[in-house]
C-alpha cells in the first residue's frame, strides 16, 4: 500500500476514534444536565411554579385563544353535567347539510308517556302499510 492508502487509512480510523468520543461525551453531558435540571426543579418550588406558567402559556398561545380555565373546567365538570342536566347537549359544530332519508317512525308517542305503544294502534298501523302498493 502506497503513503497516500495508508495516511488516507489513518485519517478515516482517526475521524472515526474523534467521532464515537464525542458521541460518548455528549450522551454523559446530556445526562448530567438533565439531572442537574431535575434536582433544581425538584428543589425550587418557585422556578417550578414559573417555568409551569411560561409553559402553559406558550401551549395557550400555539393553540389559540381560550377563556381562562375554560378547559379545565370543561373537562372535569364533563361526567358531572351529564348526569344533572336534562337538556340535550347542543353541539358547537355547525349544522350538517347532508339529508339522511330515514323512514319516519311507526308511533307518535303519547304525550304521558313516550315508551308506552298501543298494540291496536300498531296493527292498524301494520295493516295500512301491507295494503299500500
Amino acid at each position: 500500500m502506497s503513503f497516500a492508502g495508508t495516511y488516507h487509512e489513518e485519517v478515516i480510523a482517526s475521524r472515526r476514534d474523534r467521532s464515537r468520543r464525542a458521541f460518548f461525551w455528549a450522551k454523559v453531558t446530556s445526562i448530567a444536565l438533565m439531572l442537574t435540571i431535575a434536582v433544581a426543579l425538584r428543589a425550587e418550588p418557585e422556578l417550578r411554579r414559573v417555568l409551569m406558567g411560561a409553559g402553559m402559556e406558550a401551549v395557550q398561545s400555539f393553540a389559540g385563544p381560550q377563556r381562562e380555565g375554560e378547559f379545565l373546567a370543561h373537562a372535569s365538570a364533563q361526567p358531572f353535567l351529564q348526569s344533572q342536566t336534562s337538556e340535550p347537549e347542543q353541539s358547537h359544530l355547525p349544522r350538517s347539510r347532508v339529508k339522511v332519508n330515514r323512514p319516519e317512525p311507526l308511533l307518535e308517542p303519547s304525550a304521558s308517556s313516550p315508551i308506552s305503544t298501543d298494540m291496536q294502534q300498531l296493527y292498524r298501523q301494520l295493516q295500512q302499510i301491507r295494503t299500500q302498493p
